[in-house]
């Protein structure tokens, strides 16, 4: 063994004495041997401890990270489903407003025949109801609008 002088404060001279104490070591370079030999014990727990938590770790991280991508699969399957039926509804929306605007002309075209057939109702009854000189300048110049 090598010799080694060591200058230390008091409170680690207590501690060493207590150490002494303690653990019935029999002189103060044996419990620094002692300390050195816990401190590397110490150090491989530390070690082994922290590669075991980095292992877990990892193991953990790896199973939500497949869970992540199942659910991330499970969304854009879902997504494009949604999708598809949007597309859907504004096709089918679209066939609806053609119906409505196909109805809604077709309304106005009767709307309008029903106003020529009434007008020329007036009209013919106007001319049953006029008398034979009226009738006449009708004939010559054209029935009024009134």
């Amino acid at each position: 063994m090598n010799r080694l002088s060591v200058t230390i404060n008091d409170n680690h001279t207590e501690k060493l004495d207590q150490l002494q104490e303690r653990d019935n070591i029999d002189s103060k370079s044996a419990a620094v041997r002692w300390l050195f030999d816990e401190y590397e014990e110490l150090k491989k727990e530390y070690t082994k401890s922290t590669q075991e938590y980095e292992s877990k770790l990892e193991r953990i991280k790896s199973e939500h990270e497949a869970e992540i991508k199942q659910l991330e699969h499970e969304y854009e399957s879902e997504l494009e489903e949604l999708r598809a039926e949007i597309s859907e509804l504004e096709r089918e929306l679209e066939q609806e407003r053609n119906k409505t605007r196909k109805i809604l002309d077709e309304r106005e075209e009767k709307t309008e025949l029903i106003k020529y057939v009434e007008n020329e109702r007036t009209v013919e009854q106007q001319w049953r109801e006029a008398s034979i000189t009226t009738r006449i300048r009708w004939r010559i110049f054209g029935m009024d609008d009134e």
